[in-house]
């Protein structure tokens, strides 16, 4: 009888070694899966800095983009002013002529 207490005995310091024991893989099990989700965490965090670091040297891109054809949109008024300047000039010119043309018939008008 003595024999069957101490097995029963060992039985329940067995029994309570099993239970710390899963208590102990649960916890680091449980810490485990902390650290994996904190590793996870990490790394999320570097592919959305990575992820605003593209997005940020796009927008740059895109208004380089837009500065080079504003440069080309400023350059091609200036040709235009420079075009029209030149046909006002031959404008005048043209209309300085014809003036000088009446201005000969009628003075041969009035001598004649």
């Amino acid at each position: 009888m003595l024999e069957l207490a101490v097995e029963v005995v060992c039985l329940l310091f067995q029994l309570k070694n099993l239970i710390l024991l899963g208590c102990d893989v649960t916890f680091q099990i449980l810490n485990l899966v902390i650290k994996n989700k904190f590793e996870f965490f990490k790394l999320l965090g570097l592919f959305l800095k990575f992820k605003n670091f593209v997005l940020t040297l796009s927008n740059m891109l895109i208004l380089f983009g837009n500065q080079i054809l504003l440069f080309v949109d400023l350059f091609t008024e200036f040709v235009t002013i420079l075009i029209l300047v030149a046909n006002l000039k031959v404008l005048v010119l043209a209309l300085t002529v014809k003036l000088f043309n009446l201005i000969l018939n009628v003075t041969k008008l009035v001598l004649s």
